[in-house]
């Protein structure tokens, strides 16, 4: 609690511009916005650790503390206002968010084909958490199209440590692409495979309630776009698994002895009549529907078919509302062949040449519409911004 809203030395949030483009500002304004979001989120999430040992008392000062940020948060109706994507991702995040504050907050930052994607792939797992926290989950699975599809299709085999969807325009399938602002990019980035996760407890469903998985849900949200899902997860007791066919209400499971499972079944709007397991009909009492799927607790260890029996189609793939990218700047080309022999084409309304000067100074002419350029020291070197 003592070091919300003081203003932090934060060192790095991420490569994104908008975090501070690394080490180079990472104090910027957003960063600091989406660590207190962080803060409350650390707060609330010990809590609820400490309620699950029983160490309720102490669980109750950490709720406290974060409910008295978020009480300060308040004070202002539009907090977010000043929040950018990734504040507002933490804060959605950090679960105290209300289904109002969240379309806002969606309308905000999260409808910007351009913005949608960070740099770092890392921080866009945050942004991916943030859309299915709050039910958007076609535009979650859009946003791993387009944020991690990029570089399936410029030729990757492993995630990168940083990407963007533009590169698309420039690179070529294997080309080399862009390098971070630390010198270099990584081509094989553990901190960007978070899609596999969140892909796994999400679109697939299968996630522990539980510690140990002494408790788990399969409750698969494949969205409008996917027809199918199926996969499986290893757990303490056993083998957890689902395949089912959304169109056509069919699939079955594997659920292991030893764990209390619950399976929820994609419905969406469709009307259906019941549901079946091995082919018996489910009573209506020991079935609820919640967001889209139909619940059966309790469910029974080993293979069992299952069913629903709906009663219209589904619907075709909609496409996504998918708004046209629009960049501040428009991309003129690259130019392989000037090299040192700038003068008289680049630089004519001003320039900074760093480290050009006597004594490694550097030497500049600034334009009228520029008012300083920025030196961030960042251990024995400079960087710029």
């Amino acid at each position: 609690r003592d070091i919300y809203g003081k203003g932090e030395n934060l060192v790095f949030y991420g490569w994104d511009e908008r975090l501070g483009a690394g080490f180079e500002n990472a104090g910027c304004p957003e960063a600091q916005r989406a660590y207190e979001m962080l803060t409350i989120r650390a707060h609330r999430d010990f809590a609820g650790v400490l309620q699950k040992l029983n160490q309720n008392d102490t669980a109750a000062k950490y709720l406290a503390y974060a409910n008295q940020f978020i009480q300060q948060l308040r004070q202002d109706p539009m907090w977010h206002s000043s929040f950018g994507l990734h504040a507002c991702s933490d804060a959605v995040n950090a679960g105290f968010t209300s289904a109002e504050e969240n379309a806002a907050i969606f309308a905000q930052e999260f409808n910007d084909t351009v913005q949608i994607c960070s740099l770092s792939n890392f921080n866009q797992y945050w942004i991916l958490q943030a859309l299915g926290r709050m039910g958007r989950t076609d535009e979650a699975l859009d946003s791993v199209r387009r944020c991690w599809g990029n570089e399936i299709a410029l030729g990757a085999t492993t995630f990168w440590e940083v990407s963007s969807p533009e590169w698309l325009r420039f690179t070529e399938i294997g080309g080399a692409v862009p390098n971070s602002d630390n010198g270099f990019t990584s081509y094989c980035h553990p901190w960007s495979a978070g899609p596999v996760m969140w892909l796994f407890q999400n679109t697939l469903g299968i996630r522990p309630v539980a510690p140990g998985f002494a408790e788990y849900e399969i409750a698969p949200r494949p969205g409008s776009s996917l027809d199918w899902v199926r996969g499986s997860a290893s757990s303490p007791c056993g083998r957890i698994a689902i395949d089912f066919n959304v169109r056509e209400g069919r699939g079955s499971f594997d659920a292991p002895e030893g764990c209390r499972g619950r399976l929820g079944l994609p419905v969406g709007t469709r009307k259906f009549s019941g549901v079946r397991l091995d082919g018996k009909p489910v009573s209506s009492a020991t079935m609820n529907n919640q967001d889209g799927l139909v619940f059966l607790d309790d469910i029974p260890a080993g293979h069992h078919d299952v069913a629903v029996d709906f009663t219209e189609p589904q619907p075709l793939p909609q496409p996504l509302h998918d708004p046209p990218e629009v960049y501040a700047a428009a991309y003129l080309g690259s130019d392989s062949t000037t090299s040192g022999n700038w003068p008289g084409k680049y630089g004519k309304s001003g320039y900074v040449l760093f480290g050009y000067g006597t004594n490694g100074s550097d030497v500049s002419v600034l334009p009228s519409w520029v008012s300083a350029v920025n030196v961030f020291n960042w251990g024995v070197r400079s960087v710029w911004a």
